[in-house]
């Protein structure tokens, strides 16, 4: 078997991938339908785009042999207790 594997940065135009790998999430931790709210591909949506925006968030898709096979995010975050040194000391995320 010679597969071909590749990864990428997501780009804006492939947020939906991320946003249907959400979605499978929910459904793989057997979530029934009625205790997902009705908008939230767009709840997901405004996630990334906030996580962009604020947060330096990056996203990632794996592929084999041209299918999409998994994601991934990262984003830095808010500390839980106040930032007293510079950002030159630390980078929590």
């Amino acid at each position: 078997m010679n597969n071909q594997t590749a990864r990428h940065r997501i780009l804006i135009v492939e947020d939906e991938v991320l946003v249907q790998h959400y979605r499978a999430l929910w459904d793989s931790y057997g979530v029934a339908e009625e205790f997902i709210k009705p908008d939230a591909e767009q709840v997901v949506r405004d996630f990334i785009k906030a996580g962009r925006d604020r947060y330096q968030m990056a996203a990632f898709i794996a592929e084999i042999d041209g299918q999409v096979v998994g994601s991934t995010a990262c984003q830095l975050h808010h500390l839980p207790y106040p930032a007293v040194t510079t950002a030159a000391f630390s980078r929590y995320g």
